[in-house]
């Protein structure tokens, strides 16, 4: 192929297409509207106010009650991710470029699975949540109550039961019940029988004692929870508006690739540089559970 700005530009389309291939890449589980949803970036920074009293109305005796949303403060930087492919000037003029718009093509993939892994970085990381403290632990303070949405113990029925049945204490700050409703587990692959056994079946032993879980909540097996985090397990409640985690895409990544003659014999190359920019963050501790257990 000659090297002209015009050849140069429709290798530029090729590619261009090839990314935006990529780009059609979807999960394997499709998380968004079981644990999290996403939300516009705005700026270098997103900032969420949380009021920790109960979401709820209240009777109107006397005078109103404020609920101050502006007591927390909760402020998520964007981060910002970069890929850069580079096509050597002679497989240009060689015609042995080919194989490049799969590369590019798994570039575009590959914006779409770091995005994924934003959230999954949420449940293996435990990274702080708006109160200052990481999202799954054992002493959340909500006014002068106490939640604690974290155990460090295998799972079993017994300790699912305690789990599923400990939020019935769990209030806000006003002393609301919270009352979070625990609508799927999600857990990897190590946890599949288990999980199985103590959600699937109908019954806990060969006598047919009837099982109080079957079907309380919806298994999700998610590919990531392996290695180090196989026997992680999360309680996720997905009835409310607001997600466990909060998504927020700042810049979507795209290709930019310079299509000039001049370019590419001053450097010996034609490069694909990508750059996108977003982040993720826990929300409130009381829409999960979390099951830490080291493997």
């Amino acid at each position: 192929m000659e090297l002209t700005n015009s050849t140069l530009a429709e290798l530029a389309r090729n590619l261009s297409a090839s990314w935006k291939q990529g780009m059609q890449w979807t999960p394997p589980v499709d998380l968004a509207d079981i644990l999290f949803w996403d939300v516009p970036g705005a700026g270098a920074s997103n900032m969420y106010f949380w009021a920790q009293n109960a979401a709820g109305f209240r009777e109107w005796v006397g005078d109103r009650v404020f609920n101050d949303v502006l007591l927390n403060k909760y402020q998520v930087d964007h981060r910002t991710f970069e890929k850069t492919d580079r096509l050597p000037r002679n497989a240009i003029k060689d015609d042995t470029f080919g194989a490049f718009g799969d590369t590019v093509r798994m570039s575009g993939l590959s914006w779409q699975e770091m995005k994924y892994q934003l959230v999954i970085e949420i449940l293996t990381g435990n990274p702080k949540c708006f109160d200052g403290k990481a999202i799954f632990a054992t002493d959340h303070k909500y006014g002068k109550n106490t939640v604690g949405n974290l155990v460090t113990t295998a799972l079993t029925a017994g300790v699912f039961n305690t789990a599923y049945t400990a939020s019935g204490a769990w209030k806000f700050g006003d002393g609301t019940q919270i009352r979070p409703r625990w609508t799927h587990l999600i857990h990897g692959a190590a946890l599949r029988s288990t999980v199985a056994g103590l959600i699937d079946s109908q019954y806990t032993d060969a006598q047919f004692s009837a099982n109080p879980n079957y079907k309380k909540v919806i298994p999700v097996e998610v590919g990531e929870l392996a290695g180090d985090y196989a026997n992680y397990w999360f309680l996720v409640d997905r009835s409310k508006p607001i997600k466990a985690i909060c998504r927020q895409i700042r810049e979507e990544a795209s290709p930019f690739m310079d299509a000039r003659v001049e370019q590419v014999e001053r450097t010996g190359y034609f490069d694909v540089l990508s750059t996108g920019r977003a982040a993720a963050a826990p929300t409130m501790p009381h829409l999960i559970y979390a099951g830490l257990v080291a493997a």
